[in-house]
């Protein structure tokens, strides 16, 4: 479940160790590097709180997000996961623990983070969260048939969202070569929170489930239609 190998011995999955907090309206939270973003979520979402940074799967683990300095669709208005990274703790192949952050054990925090586990094992991770008014998105499709419309339309995007990912048709040739569809989004204010997130944890945790199965059949779908599949088109 870690970034790092740990010779000959298997971790388990990780849990959250503190909730959302704060008087000031912002948000951290402390979990250990094994924890799934999905069940991250699953803490946080209720208290109207999300990831900064979140990728195309919930089944990602903290200590992972960390190690590969992953990217989500609003990597122009928030960078990658380690822009959000507090403090971590890692135990070093010596055995020696250390609690590293911007201010402390500097340099060996900037090297673990994007540093594929190569630094030692990342035992839990302290993040900051961002406020929304809802978990859910509005979303925008926007269609393109060549890269200089999508240059245009990317650009307008990012000014305009939190969220702006693109679709290229790679397989797409002659007048159809470079279309597209460009997805851009914001999250929902509160009178646009339909479905809510059910109530109790394991309500949640079931709606959390369900959601995750949609998405991965959907991802599955997408990697066996090539978008000259897609009609209409």
């Amino acid at each position: 479940m870690f970034a790092a190998t740990n010779s000959g011995r298997l971790s388990k999955a990780g849990s959250i160790t503190a909730s959302c907090l704060s008087i000031r309206g912002a948000g951290t939270i402390r979990c250990e590097a094994g924890t799934i973003l999905a069940d991250l979520l699953a803490r946080a979402v209720p208290h109207r709180f999300f990831l900064p940074v979140t990728p195309a799967t919930g089944l990602v683990t903290v200590g992972g997000a960390v190690a590969n300095d992953i990217h989500g669709g609003n990597h122009h208005a928030r960078g990658s996961f380690g822009n959000h990274v507090r403090r971590l703790t890692l135990l070093r192949s010596t055995g020696q623990r250390l609690v590293c952050s911007p201010e402390e054990n500097a340099e060996l925090f900037a090297a673990t983070i994007g540093g594929l586990g190569l630094t030692g094992l990342i035992l839990d991770v302290e993040l900051r969260l961002m406020k929304v008014p809802s978990p859910h998105v509005q979303r925008h499709v926007l269609r393109f048939d060549s890269l200089d419309r999508y240059f245009t339309l990317a650009e307008r995007a990012e000014e305009e969202h939190e969220y702006a990912v693109a679709w290229l048709d790679q397989l797409a040739t002659g007048r159809r070569m470079g279309r597209g569809v460009l997805f851009a989004a914001d999250h929902a204010d509160g009178a646009c929170e339909y479905p809510d997130i059910p109530k109790g944890a394991e309500a949640r945790r079931a709606f959390f489930a369900a959601l995750q199965s949609v998405q991965q059949r959907d991802a599955e779908s997408a990697e066996r239609i090539p978008l000259s599949q897609a009609r209409p088109w």
